[in-house]
């Protein structure tokens, strides 16, 4: 049962892109950065996602041949200081540092008294919704990871690791291509090398479909790429946002995911199609990163939803390779709610992480993000306008400021 509330006043919840933190920011003298943390502190939840792991008293070890970001633990007291009290942790950096940086992450989140969700112990624990009793009632998170990673990164019966929302990707191919492919395979051996593994019960085997070296093909009319959520993830996923909305007031519900259209600024159909359903099962906002830019916000059943806010802290290995504008460019959502969970207001505050003047002068030393004014920052706004345009959403710019038309 959800708790009383000590106050009938409007919930106030800001949103931000997700926070790839590696360093301790509080000392940080910037302006634009302090104008950022005085939004983000009067609010009663504030939320980000932490996309990394921690190395803390229980141990662990990379978990990727490639770059991994582990970090110390000051850094959450950075994001505590900058106001944050909300911290989902499903993403594809979870896992970095193994099954230690899990228990240790959960460690030192709940120090901290975060309000925060997405890994665990087991299974059953990283499913499970995060509870924080606030003034303005009680507050859940529900939180998971979509992206296409190893089985073992994902928390199991016995073994910690993320909460996992398998998207299934089919490749659909015309008849007689299809055809090719399993000739190709059968003259490969494959095939016979597959009807082994599946007798003796090494591999399954995918009805309708034909996989290829692990890639999946089916028939289709036309060539396209086909993403489907896993039904046994999917119902426990939203069984969990349904238990978080009979047990609280306010339901947050958070996906990070790594696949991505063409264009990165166009959320995936399958994604749309989910996030409307986690409203429909108790959700009062989604948000969602992975992709690191901005994409549209859609307002359903007078709920938001972010379908992307890209990046808030960004410090990335390889900065380089990010050299459009539009990576280091996001906003930051400030909401309220009324009583029954709807959404009453959407403020948007254009951000620049490391300031317009880091991205003039092509600077890779952008820590922190800055709050943007003027033409450049009412820019940042007309983009993220015309991506809302899809989902009808209005979004208003008056002196680089937005606000989403209820």
């Amino acid at each position: 049962m959800a708790c009383s509330k000590t106050t009938s006043s409007p919930l106030r919840f800001v949103a931000v892109g997700q926070s790839l933190i590696k360093r301790d920011l509080r000392d940080d003298p910037s302006k634009g950065w302090k104008e950022i943390q005085k939004i983000i502190q009067a609010t009663d939840i504030a939320f980000t996602n932490f996309e990394g792991t921690l190395r803390g008293s229980h141990g662990g070890w990379p978990m990727k041949d490639g770059l991994t970001h582990a970090s110390d633990p000051v850094v959450l007291d950075t994001l505590k200081e900058i106001g944050f009290n909300a911290v989902s942790l499903s993403n594809n950096h979870a896992f970095d540092w193994g099954s230690g940086g899990i228990l240790s992450t959960l460690e030192e989140v709940g120090k901290r008294g975060f309000l925060h969700a997405g890994i665990g112990a087991d299974k059953v624990d990283a499913s499970r919704p995060g509870i924080l009793d606030t003034d303005k009632g009680r507050v859940a998170m529900v939180s998971m990871d979509a992206s296409p990673q190893p089985d073992h990164f994902y928390a199991g019966e016995r073994r910690p690791g993320i909460n996992r929302q398998r998207v299934i990707e089919t490749l659909a191919l015309r008849a007689g291509d299809f055809d090719h492919l399993k000739a190709i395979s059968d003259a490969l051996g494959y095939e016979k090398r597959k009807a082994e593994y599946i007798l003796y019960g090494f591999r399954t085997s995918f009805e309708h479909t034909q996989e290829f070296y692990g890639i999946r093909f089916e028939v289709g009319a036309r060539t396209e790429e086909r993403h489907a959520l896993d039904q046994e993830d999917r119902d426990r996923n939203l069984k969990a946002v349904r238990d978080a909305a009979r047990e609280a007031d306010f339901v947050i519900v958070y996906v990070h995911h790594h696949y991505w259209e063409s264009s990165w600024e166009l959320p995936p159909v399958w994604l749309q199609e989910f996030a409307r359903q986690c409203i429909d099962a108790g959700g009062n906002a989604f948000v969602s990163h992975g992709v690191p830019m901005l994409q549209g916000i859609e307002i359903y059943q007078r709920r938001p939803i972010f379908y992307s806010l890209g990046n808030f802290i960004f410090h990335t290995g390889k900065k380089a390779a990010y050299d459009r504008d539009s990576i280091w460019q996001s906003v930051v959502a400030s909401c309220e709610f009324d009583d029954e969970g709807r959404l009453i207001t959407v403020e948007l505050t254009p951000i620049s992480l490391g300031g317009h003047g880091a991205l003039q002068d092509h600077d890779l030393s952008r820590d922190v993000p800055h709050r943007v004014d003027g033409e450049y920052g009412e820019g940042i706004l007309a983009r993220l306008a015309g991506l809302s345009l899809p989902f009808r959403t209005r979004i208003d710019i008056e002196d680089a400021r937005g606000r989403v038309v209820i």
